[in-house]
């Protein structure tokens, strides 16, 4: 391993990236800034202490770090960048620290061991693919003042279960969740006008799922393969339904609209036998 001396304040970009043999890393208090891919491909690297005084982390810092299973986040970071952990798929225990308001886009993608996410209330900004293929991750507690899920944020987390939005929630990016094959319920906020494409393709167990009185379209194949869900309320609000947006949810058996509905797209309810 490597004890890195209190001398240090900075680490450079790259500056230990590739060095498969290293095991453990320690980095003193006196570290207030570590540069983008910084320990990215340490792959033998199990276990990191990071400095107190951090303010953020950057892009890729522990990118493909593949045997590193646990992760304490200092008090003081405020910002992880993109794909800073994606792709440490032994990574199953993270804890993110009061004071967080960033997560970058692949922050934590395909760290397929991570288990649960708890968000604390600071953070405002998740970015795109941010958990996507986290396969393991059976429960993830958001912010209530979180405005956006964006595109396949939460995409391929296969064991994920339920989405409960936050009260200030306003927009779910194509795809969010798509893939979420175990996910059995979704409650969708008040005040959300759009369903994105895909938003929900392929959560195939989705059996629970209540459209908000404000929504007003629905993406393309947004449910597609949803084979769990068996009623469907559409509000008043609604326009328009997008292609393919129940395709293959085998089990619908009923579908009830009120006046407002204007478009139902081709192929909006194929395959539902």
């Amino acid at each position: 391993g490597i004890e890195v001396p209190d001398t240090v304040e900075s680490i450079g970009e790259a500056a230990f990236s590739g060095c498969t043999g290293l095991t453990s890393l320690t980095l003193p208090d006196s570290v207030r800034e570590i540069g983008g891919w910084a320990f990215s491909g340490c792959t033998g690297l199990t276990a990191v202490r990071l400095p107190a005084h951090l303010d953020r982390i950057p892009s890729a810092a522990f990118r493909d770090c593949r045997s590193v299973t646990a992760l304490a986040i200092p008090e003081g970071v405020t910002e992880i960048g993109d794909r800073a952990f994606a792709g440490c798929v032994k990574l199953c225990s993270a804890s993110f620290p009061e004071g967080l308001r960033s997560i970058g886009s692949a922050a934590f993608q395909n760290c397929r061991e991570l288990i649960f996410a708890a968000l604390p209330a600071s953070v405002v900004s998740v970015g795109s693919r941010a958990f996507e293929g986290c396969a393991d991750l059976s429960a993830v507690q958001l912010p209530d003042g979180l405005t956006e899920i964006p595109e396949r944020a939460f995409a391929g987390c296969t064991r994920l279960r339920a989405f409960a939005a936050p009260a200030a929630l306003q927009e779910i990016g194509p795809g969010a969740f798509a893939g979420c094959a175990g996910m059995r319920r979704a409650v969708l906020p008040e005040r959300l006008e759009r369903l994105e494409a895909d938003v929900f393709s392929g959560c195939a167990g989705l059996a629970d799922v209540r459209l908000p009185g404000t929504l007003v379209s629905i993406g393309g194949r947004a449910f597609r393969d949803c084979a769990g869900i068996r009623g469907l309320h559409f509000p008043a609000a609604l326009r328009r339904v997008g292609e393919e947006a129940f395709a293959g949810c085998t089990a619908l058996e009923t579908v009830t609209a009120e006046k407002g509905l204007k478009e139902i797209s081709g192929g909006a309810f194929a395959g539902c036998t």
